[in-house]
């Protein structure tokens, strides 16, 4: 077990796709990142706490980014360094037989002219361990450095690049291979219900228990990750048959993923992997509190887009 402060350590600065954020965590933490956003930073030992990035991006046809900062976070509680809308929160959750407790932090970013990028950080630990002396100075670290985190307003710096500046994402409708290649992932799904059932699959129901089903009795092993992958197409289902969301093909050089795009705002979520990185993992998944957890943040920003387009 490291027994050194984090707070006295030295520090390397994150540089987060291409400048949308950079803040500083110690040097000695892994940084891991998905083709598909999101980062993952944290001390490699057993006990340590988990740092999470993800950030969701929206835009108006008229609005000004720093009025759509203020409403994009009315429940602000505090100030980014820069002065930007900054909500800080500690939340109770279980992953299987463990209690956690999640430290989050949200910054409201304007981006000029008329968009706003949503910064969402989050810090997981096990429940009471921030009474032990190294996690304690962990998680004063891990604060100091995301309020004196600073942001970029550009629109250059987008969310379409990788973390180390790298090709701009290409997204447009699916394609005809696209479509063979999402029915073929969708069939294997459906296939799990008997032929006189599978009508069942066609409401939002069929979708979520069919998943959870699989997920939670093990059917597909970690290792199966285009079974897994499948899974996310049905799970990307919900995620339109609940949100009104639409399927997208997201190019980048990574390679070309399918996605779901939010009408009216920039807002892009990747269910193909929501569920097999998870699992890869090793974590415990629950398919409906997933659902639920991604569909709440999705209302959020459509609650955001509306409000503004109606003044």
């Amino acid at each position: 077990m490291t027994t050194g402060s984090p707070s006295s350590a030295s520090s390397k600065q994150v540089v987060y796709r291409g400048g949308i954020a950079r803040f500083e965590i110690p040097s000695s933490w892994v940084e891991e990142y998905e083709p598909e956003g999101g980062g993952t930073f944290y001390e490699p030992r057993d006990d340590s706490g988990t740092l999470r990035l993800n950030v969701l991006s929206f835009s108006s046809a008229s609005d000004p980014s720093q009025e759509m900062a203020r409403s994009a976070l009315k429940d602000a509680n505090g100030r980014s360094g820069e002065g930007f809308p900054l909500h800080y929160e500690v939340i109770e959750a279980t992953e299987g037989d463990a209690r956690l407790e999640i430290h989050r932090w949200q910054v409201a970013v304007p981006v000029l002219p008329h968009s706003v990028r949503l910064a969402i950080f989050s810090y997981t630990i096990l429940s009471g361990q921030r009474n032990d002396p190294h996690i304690a100075n962990e998680w004063k670290f891990v604060d100091a450095s995301l309020r004196k985190a600073t942001f970029s307003t550009e629109p250059g710096a987008d969310p379409s690049h990788d973390h180390q500046g790298g090709m701009t994402q290409r997204i447009e409708p699916l394609n005809d291979e696209d479509n063979l290649r999402v029915a073929a992932q969708r069939k294997w799904v459906v296939e799990h219900y008997e032929p006189h059932a599978q009508h069942e699959y066609e409401t939002l129901a069929g979708k979520l228990n069919l998943l959870n089903t699989i997920v939670s009795e093990r059917w597909v092993e970690p290792g199966e990750t285009a079974k897994l992958q499948s899974l996310g197409i049905a799970l990307g289902d919900a995620f339109v048959q609940e949100l009104g969301m639409c399927w997208v093909a997201v190019e980048d050089e990574f390679g070309r993923d399918p996605a779901l795009e939010l009408p009216g705002t920039s807002v892009l979520i990747f269910p193909l992997t929501m569920i097999s990185k998870r699992i890869e993992r090793g974590e415990e998944v629950n398919v409906l509190e997933l659902f639920e957890g991604v569909c709440a943040r999705v209302r959020e920003v459509e609650l955001v887009a509306d409000s503004k387009r109606e003044h």
